[in-house]
């Protein structure tokens, strides 16, 4: 599991020294979340323009709002990536 790696463990033990505080509410962080999710992909998994420090609370809010947890449905996913393509994958842009 990529969450128990060594390489994880030692950026997210980095990352919380320097960014202690929630990127939400500002209390002390406790979880390194990624921006975007990683969904398999190893490169965005490691990236560190894709972390953001945030309280327990406040990741759990997030993973609410975009996983459809806590009985919530799925966020649907909305604007385009840097290249400009649509980030929902079931937008019309991408059926052939």
């Amino acid at each position: 599991m990529p969450y128990r790696s060594e390489a994880w463990l030692k950026l997210r033990k980095e990352w919380l020294i320097l960014y202690p505080r929630c990127a939400c509410c500002g209390a002390r962080a406790t979880v390194v979340d990624h921006v975007r999710p990683w969904k398999g992909d190893g490169r965005l998994f490691l990236d560190r323009s894709n972390l953001q420090s945030l309280c327990r609370s406040c990741h759990s809010k997030k993973t609410a709002s975009e996983d459809g947890g806590f009985g919530n449905p799925i966020a649907e996913k909305r604007g385009c990536d840097a290249n400009g393509n649509p980030l929902n994958a079931s937008h019309p842009w991408f059926k052939s």
